[in-house]
């Protein structure tokens, strides 16, 4: 098919350039026709401001997209361009400059589709389609089709912008760096993902334009297709008729039969998949139809990286401009000094502007209030960035207040977000206002840049603006207003960088609250990001904080930490070392905050309250060291930011630091969680609580890791272990030994706790030595390998009793700890499952001379059910796991099981061995892992 219109294409397209010139030379023409005409309109006796009205670059843009009967009539198209309450001589004096200009856009054009292609207008609608329809019906006329490709081609390619800073990505599965340029010449699907303004669309623009040059220059063979996942569901429903309208204007029955039959002549670039807002699930899966047929090419864009899986396509992170390439822009733009602009901003504000949103903005900002500001946070910048686009465009002969026209255009921004059938822009305005405010407002908004057409259509020129503009007028709504909404939609995905900019930019203490309160209780991960959101871009704090200031961030905090450890961690209290302190997990708790002004420092105590005490007490200190430890001999050292990690209930924090936040006191309460929970991972007895195998495996390792010698039955001596020495030998021989720490298994114990630890298992109803490797069957032979030192029927019985205790030990943990915040690590909600385990032996001439087990999770029903079955192959049995899907899945789990890298392990060692005893106590393993994950929920980066 390709070949079909290879030749014209490149007939149309070789003389691009000359194209470019006449579109030039009639935008000319036009640029001359409408200032006579302005020159003109004051002599023209009417009530309307014809010059104003001519001068208008959006109107005139609008009557000239409707001209020739494309869409609506030409007195429509007049009526709409003069508004209410005109007269003849206007409608007359409009019809003129109506009919003048079409004959200046008519030479040459012979074809509405070429008009469209020239003037730049998608201008898709009913008459086109009928037309497209009857050209396309008719075989002998396919020159046509080959014209609205070519044309099609030729508007892509002029996109290109040669000053666009070159991207780069990072693989997410390889971490390899993907240039530009490189993503244009390989063939792979992908998904690039970035946060809000990273600059996703204005990079798949880009790779579309540069794609269609190749085309035109033979180093290509594939149509780009650049297609917007908002207009999903609205204009078009599934991916055949949206290329159909595209590259022919048409979605006719023979259109789309025509582009379904040719998937491999085109490569599809999917723009925002986030903003799919309409039947999400579908486009999704309509994408993955696409990418799993392997025979087209898709690019994709989205906020979620997630997408990616339900594509079923590799996923590429779009990086973050560099500084050097900041600073360069920063100078294009005009600003002077931008390296003394850079070192203005905190860490976090110059990380902030590696996005080129908040980089523009920041530009605009400069541009506003001078080279030397700067802006406390992002949504400062934000609110200087829409302000300048109003006030350098409103008319200052305009009734329109620039507040007023931000607060409408605000409305109906939270309108489009929340509400998926929201009506088009005048429209849902007339409903607030008079038909002549409706109508300006949308001119407004349209000549400040905050809105454009697309398709016929007026939308917000950019996602994250018209976030903001929601944001802002959400805060200017009474509380409850604002309470019931945060309530109601606060655990929708797609709203969560609203609420990120909806917490930066709220002002009031008192809705900060309210807003932080709801996410709070509703959903705890949306929360984290919020606090975490680092909205600030300077270190310079509100002034400084008295005591009132200091006592309401200290009430707000022991309110969050008490609130957060109630709901989301009260199975874990038992094995935290601060509430192993109180009388009682529920007692009430007491702060004792020390703070200095001059420091910013605040050393903070928690403690149960007694019966008359205070919940909170605030001393504050003006001298220059701020809080300070008193020794046993009286003398006093001052607390900077430490942690006193054998007091855990002492907590010391930089205000200072915290306040890059968006709220101090909450972002005090994680981070004293954060302590809780680092202590509630180094304690010893979280392990007592596992299943006997993973005691009599923990207990085992921290015998050896002592390091202590014991004589042995022939006069040697040998490291202790469980099968050579009982708790009250144990006590004998640690009595005459110093009582210092060990670290087993990442957790730090105390030499005396061993006896302890061996007399739990000894009196225990079970065998536990049964858990500890067998003896190798080859005892007596010395000097061994690995693959020698047992038979299958020994390693194979073995298994069959430790993995299903790695396996209770992984549900036992997850249980006690994580099965309230599981919703927030979904990895962790799988199962239940059995194990399927394949032994692969080994021989002297084999590559790899050691034994090896491989393990698969096998579904199941219920826990009952679980067990360990050995199988010739897991991987490849009657399970139901045969596609490469599962097996990659199966990889997935079982890495999580084992605390392994991969879906096997296999072991090689001198001198006998110990086989899985080091690794037995797969719990830990799990346990690092669970504990990155939760500081990565909690901590504040």
């Amino acid at each position: 098919m390709l070949d079909f219109f290879r030749e014209e294409l490149l007939s149309w397209l070789i003389d691009w350039a000359k194209t470019k010139i006449s579109y030039l030379t009639k935008r000319q023409a036009i640029i001359r026709h409408i200032t006579e005409t302005t020159m003109r309109a004051p002599a023209i006796h009417s009530c309307v401001n014809l010059k104003e009205k001519v001068k208008n670059p959006h109107l005139v843009k609008e009557l000239l997209a409707h001209r020739s009967l494309l869409d609506i009539s030409k007195d429509e198209a007049i009526r709409t361009f003069l508004g209410e309450g005109y007269d003849e001589p206007a409608y007359e004096f409009v019809s003129q400059f109506w009919d003048s200009t079409n004959a200046i856009l008519a030479v040459g054009e012979e074809s509405l589709a070429d008009r469209k292609a020239v003037e730049g207008f998608e201008a898709a609608n009913n008459k086109l389609d009928n037309l497209a329809k009857a050209l396309l019906s008719n075989p002998t006329n396919c020159e046509i089709w080959k014209k609205k490709l070519a044309d099609y081609c030729n508007e892509l390619a002029q996109c290109y912008s040669e000053t666009a800073i070159p991207r780069k990505m990072t693989m997410e599965e390889s971490g390899d760096l993907l240039l530009q340029s490189a993503l244009l010449k390989c063939e792979r699907s992908l998904l690039i993902y970035a946060d809000p303004g990273m600059g996703k669309s204005r990079l798949l623009k880009q790779i579309a334009s540069e794609l269609a040059m190749d085309l035109i220059t033979g180093k290509n063979n594939s149509i780009p297709v650049l297609l917007e996942a908002r207009k999903w569901s609205r204009q078009y429903s599934n991916l055949e008729e949206a290329v159909a309208k595209e590259l022919l204007g048409s979605t006719t029955e023979e259109s789309v039969s025509l582009i379904k039959e040719n998937p491999a002549s085109y490569c599809l670039i999917v723009d925002g998949l986030d903003e799919a807002r309409c039947d999400r699930d579908l486009l999704l899966a309509e994408l993955a139809r696409f990418a799993n047929s392997d025979k087209g090419r898709l690019i994709c864009s989205s906020r979620f990286s997630s997408d990616r899986k339900r594509i079923g396509i590799e996923g590429a992170s779009l990086q973050s401009l560099s500084e050097n390439e900041v600073i360069s822009h920063l100078r294009e733009r005009g600003i002077r000094s931008p390296l003394d602009v850079m070192r203005r901003l905190n860490e976090a504000g110059r990380e902030l502007m590696g996005n080129p949103l908040h980089l523009n903005c920041l530009i605009e900002y400069l541009h506003t209030k001078g080279d030397g500001a700067t802006p406390r946070n992002l949504a400062a910048i934000y609110s200087t960035c829409i302000t300048s686009l109003i006030e350098a465009k409103l008319d200052p002969d305009c009734d329109l207040d620039a507040d007023y026209l931000q607060r409408e255009l605000g409305n109906y921004a939270l309108e489009c977000l929340i509400n998926q059938e929201a009506l088009p822009c005048r429209s849902y305005l007339l409903q607030q206002c008079a038909p002549t405010e409706a109508e300006l407002i949308e001119q407004m908004g349209k000549y400040s840049g905050l809105l454009v057409i697309a398709d016929g259509a007026v939308g917000f020129s950019h996602t994250v603006l018209q976030e903001y503009l929601a944001a802002s007028f959400l805060n200017s709504l009474p509380d409850e207003e604002v309470r019931v909404f945060c309530k109601n939609h606060s655990r929708d995905p797609l709203l969560k960088n609203f609420f990120v900019i909806l917490c930066g930019c709220t002002a009031s203490a008192t809705k900060q609250k309210l807003i932080l309160d709801q996410l709070e209780n509703n959903n705890l991960s949306l929360y984290m990001d919020c606090l975490r959101g680092r909205m600030n871009l300077s270190d310079e704090l509100e002034g400084k904080l008295s005591k009132t200031d200091i006592t309401t961030i200290a009430l707000q905090a022991i309110t969050t930490y008490t609130n957060i450890t109630n709901r989301y961690l009260k199975k874990a209290k038992p094995h935290i070392p601060f509430w192993r302190t109180l009388s009682t997990p529920e007692a009430p708790i007491r702060m004792v905050i020390s703070y200095s002004a001059t420091t910013t420092v605040a050393h903070i105590v928690l403690s149960e309250k007694r019966p008359g005490d205070d919940r909170i007490l605030v001393k504050l200190s003006d001298d220059k060291h701020g809080p300070v430890i008193k020794g046993p001999d009286g003398s006093t050292t001052p607390i900077f930011s430490i942690r006193l990690s054998n007091r855990p209930e002492a907590h010391t924090y930089r205000i200072g630091a915290l306040y890059e936040g968006i709220d101090c006191a909450r972002e005090m309460a994680l981070s004293m969680i954060v302590d809780d929970l680092e202590g509630f991972f180094e304690s010893a007895e979280p392990v007592l609580s596992e299943p006997l195998g993973m005691k009599a495996a923990f207990t085992e390792e921290a015998l050896r890791c002592s390091r202590i010698l014991r004589e042995g039955s022939i006069g040697s001596r040998e490291y202790l272990n469980l099968r050579n020495c009982s708790a009250d030998e144990l006590s004998m021989l640690l009595a005459e030994k110093s009582n210092y720490n060990i670290k087993v298994c990442e957790t730090s114990i105390p030499l005396s706790l061993l006896p302890y630890l061996v007399k739990m298992l000894e009196i225990g109803p079970e065998n536990h030595l049964q858990y500890l490797p067998p003896n190798p069957d080859n005892l007596t032979k010395g000097r061994c390998r690995v693959w020698e030192s047992y038979t299958d029927e020994t390693f194979e019985s073995w298994c069959k009793t430790v993995l299903p205790e790695c396996e209770k030990s992984y549900r036992l943990f997850i249980r006690t700890f994580m099965e309230e915040i599981g919703e927030y690590l979904p990895g962790y909600a799988d199962g239940p499952f059995s194990l399927q385990a394949t032994i692969i032996p080994a021989n002297e001439n084999s590559m790899l001379p050691d034994r090896r087990i491989c393990i698969s999770p096998f579904p199941i029903e219920d826990e009952d059910q679980i067990e360990l079955i050995f199988v010739e192959n897991c991987f490849y049995n009657d399970s139901g796991f045969v596609g490469i899907e599962e097996r990659i899945q199966n990889y997935i789990q079982t890495a999580r099981l084992l605390g392994r890298p991969g879906n096997g392990y296999e072991e090689s060692i001198l001198l006998g061995s110990t086989l899985l005893t080091d690794k037995a106590y797969i719990h830990n393993e799990v346990r690092k892992r669970i504990q990155k994950e939760v500081y990565a929920l909690f901590t504040l980066h």
